[in-house]
């Protein structure tokens, strides 16, 4: 039981660090994004102590692709104004 639980758990990790690979963390435009390379879709990242509007496209474009801007991070705007 123990060897099957560790089993799991090491490929529960292991699929959780492919998918970490497939991230990429970039500024487009002042604006920091976490771009998923296999779907094409981006997230907005960290982008603490910003002052002042911003405006959030609904795509971005990235070394020739086009990423579809689908949420915010929860922490993307922590320490603003």
């Amino acid at each position: 039981m123990k060897k099957t639980f560790l089993f799991f758990l090491a490929l529960v990790c292991s699929v959780g660090t492919m998918k970490a690979e497939l991230l990429e963390n970039v500024e487009i435009d002042g604006l920091k994004y976490n771009l998923d390379t296999e779907l094409l879709k981006a997230e907005v990242a960290r982008n603490w102590y910003r002052d002042g509007d911003l405006y959030i496209p609904p795509t971005v474009d990235y070394n020739e692709q086009t990423y579809t801007v689908r949420s915010i991070s929860a922490s993307a705007f922590w320490f603003n104004d």
